[in-house]
Parts: C-alpha cells; sequence; structure tokens
C-alpha cells in the first residue's frame, strides 16, 4: 500500500466522516427506499419485469386450451393497471431518491462555497503579508502595485452574493412576461 502525505490522509479521512455523518441522518425509510431504487436500476431488474410480462401474457394466451376462460384475456386489462401502478410506485421512488440527493448535492455545494470564501481570505492575507514583506525588505525596490493592492483585500462576499442574485440587467428573467414591440 502507497503511504500518502499526512495531509492526504486527513483530507481523506474528513471526506469519509462528512459521508459517514450524511448517511448516518438518513432515516430509515430513506435507505429502504435507496436500496430498493439501487436494486431497480440494475439490467438484471429489467430482465426480470421484461419476463413477468411475457409470462403473464403467454399464460393468458395459453390457458384457454386448458381451462374455459383466462383470467386476463387479451386486452390483457389487469396486466395494464398492474403496470400502471407500477410505474407509478417507481416514479415516487424515483422522486424520493432525487430529493434525497438533492440534500446531498445542496450540503456539498455549500461546504464547496465556504471553502472557497475561506481560501479567498487566506490568499488575501498571503498577498498581503507578501505586499508587507516586499515593502519592508531593503534589498527589494518598493512600488506601487495596485493589483496586488486590489487583491490583497478580501472580496465582499455579501455585495458578491447580492450580484450573483440580481437579474442581469437587460437580460429577461426566466417566466417574465415581455410586452409586445408595439407597447408603450
Amino acid at each position: 500500500m502507497q503511504d500518502f502525505p499526512k495531509h492526504v490522509e486527513e483530507t481523506v479521512q474528513t471526506l469519509a466522516e462528512i459521508h459517514r455523518l450524511h448517511h448516518s441522518n438518513t432515516r430509515p425509510s430513506e435507505k429502504f427506499v435507496a436500496r430498493l431504487t439501487s436494486r431497480m436500476s440494475q439490467p438484471g431488474f429489467l430482465i426480470f419485469i421484461t419476463a413477468l410480462f411475457l409470462a403473464w401474457i403467454f399464460v393468458n394466451l395459453l390457458t384457454p386450451a386448458w381451462l374455459a376462460k383466462a383470467p386476463d384475456p387479451p386486452p390483457f386489462n389487469l396486466l395494464l393497471q398492474c403496470a400502471s401502478l407500477f410505474s407509478v410506485y417507481i416514479t415516487l421512488l424515483i422522486l424520493i431518491s432525487q430529493r434525497r440527493e438533492r440534500e446531498w448535492v445542496h450540503q456539498r455545494d455549500q461546504l464547496t462555497l465556504e471553502l472557497a470564501m475561506l481560501s479567498e481570505r487566506k490568499t488575501a492575507k498571503i498577498i498581503q503579508l507578501l505586499e508587507e514583506f516586499r515593502r519592508d525588505h531593503p534589498d527589494m525596490f518598493d512600488r506601487e502595485d495596485h493589483e496586488a493592492n486590489a487583491m490583497s483585500e478580501p472580496a465582499n462576499t455579501r455585495a458578491v452574493g447580492e450580484a450573483l442574485l440580481e437579474p442581469h440587467r437587460g437580460m429577461p428573467t426566466p417566466g417574465a412576461v415581455r410586452p409586445n414591440a408595439g407597447d408603450p
């Protein structure tokens, strides 16, 4: 096994802890739905359902040869009703799984945003310290670097957030009703 630097191992352990915490907060019903959806998303499940439907059709086509009447004769209304009900359940399972996945994605996005903001502040501090070092070091030429000065100030995260939430000027907002060209 390959040895990794300590900071890499700590990062992997932290990520594993985040995943463990996420899964430990999952309710038993959500775990059941996740397992069920996972099993149904396998190719074997498609083969099973296809075989089940074909068996149903063949049994109902061949039954009149043995019995007086097939339990579900063509056009197989009972099969269609069962398939419709099954489709509703599959749709609900998928929606529940997607909701849980969206929550997980939102948590990861939030963590990524927080880390990016923290990194931005750290980077600004490093630039600030380098600029101070450059100004204070006797062997370095002291000059005004406007770009470095601007970068040494941390971004105003509130202003950036508000700018991201504000619709772009001149661009239509989704769902907005545009006036006709002839309207005043």
